[in-house]
């Protein structure tokens, strides 16, 4: 099985909100967005798939050993 490779494009904070936008396998990017209490408010992938979970267990996982805050 191909573990899908994901990589963040962007990472944009307004008002205590984070939208990441991710690519998987070099297709066009998707959008996940965190309040700041790290709940996922929006996304671009179907509501509870496979995909959706796995973009956002992705961004946790590179937020906590990366970036410093953990969402």
């Amino acid at each position: 099985m191909n573990t899908p490779e994901y990589k963040i494009i962007s990472i944009f904070e307004y008002n205590g909100f984070y939208t990441y936008h991710i690519s998987k396998n070099g297709e066009l990017d998707q959008v996940v967005e965190f309040d700041s209490e790290a709940n996922v408010t929006k996304t671009s992938f179907k509501q509870n798939s496979e995909e959706e979970q796995e973009a956002v267990e992705f961004i946790r996982r590179i937020r906590n050993k990366h970036i410093c805050s953990v969402i």
